[in-house]
């Protein structure tokens, strides 16, 4: 994480503050003394998940980052980049098998098909970004809607 940090360009006082915060956003704040390999797979792919949010890129790409987390952790660190998206304007790219998870962080849902891939449906989420809480959020009749449209897309794209 560190590293990260430093290769941002992040002062070492700043960089001593920032990854105890950072572990703290993904859970992981009582491993901060243990190497990589003596962590599980899931909280692995939490600190890869803090690595990306540790820089201030304009863009963040996250290739399944919550596959290998259980389910409330996945709930939690997903309502978490909903709200880094909020605040800090960035652009998030999200490959992801999860109809839920497209939904809920997309503001627009791209599902494509089998090979070759191309464009079974591209959906504009127009959900509100801000002023709902997530499970609010989660039990709008629209929301409903639109995880059935991506969901039948995603069946008839994989026939």
């Amino acid at each position: 994480m560190d590293l990260a940090l430093r290769y941002a360009g992040v002062p070492r006082e700043e960089r001593a503050r920032r990854v105890p915060e950072l572990l703290e956003r993904v859970g992981l704040h009582n491993v901060a003394h243990r190497r990589i390999w003596q962590i599980s797979g899931g909280q692995q792919q939490r600190v890869a998940i803090a690595r990306a949010l540790a820089s201030d890129n304009p863009l963040l790409l996250l290739d399944e980052p919550f596959a290998a987390l259980d389910a409330l952790t996945r709930e939690r660190l997903q309502e978490d980049l909903r709200l880094v998206s909020e605040r800090t304007g960035r652009t998030s790219v999200f490959v992801t098998h999860s109809v839920e998870e497209a939904v809920f962080l997309g503001s627009r849902v791209v599902v494509l098909t089998k090979r070759p891939g191309r464009i079974a449906l591209d959906l504009d989420i127009p959900l509100p970004r801000t002023g709902l809480e997530p499970d609010e959020l989660r039990a709008l009749p629209e929301y409903a809607a639109l995880r059935a449209t991506v969901s039948q897309a995603v069946r008839a794209a994989a026939d």
